[in-house]
């Protein structure tokens, strides 16, 4: 119960830092990390170069780990 309790508060935070992002951002990540679309299938869809996504990606887990690790998590 320990273990799925702090999944649970994995999730809570995560799920903060998203909303925290622009749209488009919280977009690109989910549908990266999620759906585990190609960079190249995103950026057709955004209209994006594939270099602006790899970029803007490279910055969310940048950020993402430090939102992480201020809120207690071994990252």
């Amino acid at each position: 119960t320990e273990e799925s309790f702090e999944m649970s508060e994995l999730s809570k935070v995560i799920g903060t830092y998203l909303r925290s992002l622009s749209e488009e951002k919280r977009n690109v990540f989910v549908w990266r990390y999620y759906f585990c679309e190609p960079i190249k299938e995103i950026s057709e869809r955004r209209g994006i170069s594939e270099a602006k996504i790899k970029s803007m990606l490279h910055r969310i887990r940048a950020g993402l780990k430090e939102h992480l690790e201020k809120e207690g998590f071994a990252v």
